[in-house]
């Protein structure tokens, strides 16, 4: 029989599902890569129609100039400063908040263009840049803390089936709603705007239906917060300095640059 209460976790109340002969931990790998898909099948979209809507601004409006590569140059940039950060951020947070606020952050970001304002738009992209370090880390956490070394590879694998799968779904949207064309109308760019945001909105609701991992289930020895956070960060450091990751840097590197 499926009970359903309440839970706290970090001072915040969240649903819980308990009944018995239940695989938690698979139903959290699950979820959190249905969560990841439709989050991202909404910001794909966004995204792949984001010189659209900008040329199509532009038309309307003269007095607004925007680059879109100026815009991922913006996120992307935070994006990598903020890794640094993150670690420490979800580990004030915790993994399950970390991604809800996360998630947010990318819906905020897709809600900026219906404002049409340039000022808006690049808030949208730090806050984006923010978001999506938090939530990468966060959702490694989550997934490593409902995994043993025996489903590892099975519980990462279904997760990146469905995260990939997000791809596909942003952009059929995309073909039946643009398909030919090359101008989109306020009311037709508010309108997917809204729909995509509406959507992700939807992904931060099945956020709260996350069940606690392992190790957040199991009761640990409190520990001041700042002391967590500045050990999360010396972590990071000790990772990035280790010879292994050197080496794999200059792969990395590369990659970055094509």
């Amino acid at each position: 029989v499926c009970i359903l209460h309440m839970s706290g976790l970090t001072g915040n109340i969240m649903p819980k599902l308990c009944f018995a002969g239940f695989d938690v931990k698979l139903f959290n790998t699950i979820l959190l890569g249905l969560c990841f898909m439709v989050l991202f099948s909404a910001e794909l979209a966004t995204l792949n129609m984001q010189k659209t809507i900008i040329s199509s601004i532009h038309d309307e409006n003269p007095n607004f100039n925007m680059e879109g590569y100026f815009l991922h140059g913006v996120t992307y940039t935070m994006y990598a400063t903020s890794l640094w950060l993150a670690p420490s951020i979800v580990c004030l947070t915790g993994a399950r908040l970390g991604m809800i606020l996360a998630g947010a952050g990318h819906t905020y970001y897709l809600l900026a263009f219906s404002t049409e304002k340039e000022w808006a738009i690049y808030l949208g992209s730090v806050i984006m840049g923010l978001s999506a370090a938090v939530l990468w880390t966060a959702e490694n956490k989550y997934l490593l803390s409902n995994s043993t070394p025996q489903t590892r590879s099975r519980n990462i694998s279904i997760f990146w089936f469905f995260y990939s799968s997000s791809e596909f779904y942003g952009n059929l949207i995309l073909y039946f709603q643009l398909e030919g064309k090359k101008f989109m109308d306020a009311g037709t760019r508010h309108l997917l705007i809204f729909a995509m945001g509406g959507l992700s909105c939807v992904a931060l609701v099945m956020f709260l239906f996350l069940q606690p991992g392992e190790r957040e289930s199991k009761p640990e020895k409190k520990q001041n917060s700042c002391e967590t956070t500045v050990n999360a960060l010396k972590k990071t450091w000790s990772i990035f300095t280790s010879r292994e990751m050197q080496i794999l840097s200059i792969a990395f590197f590369y990659v970055g640059l094509s």
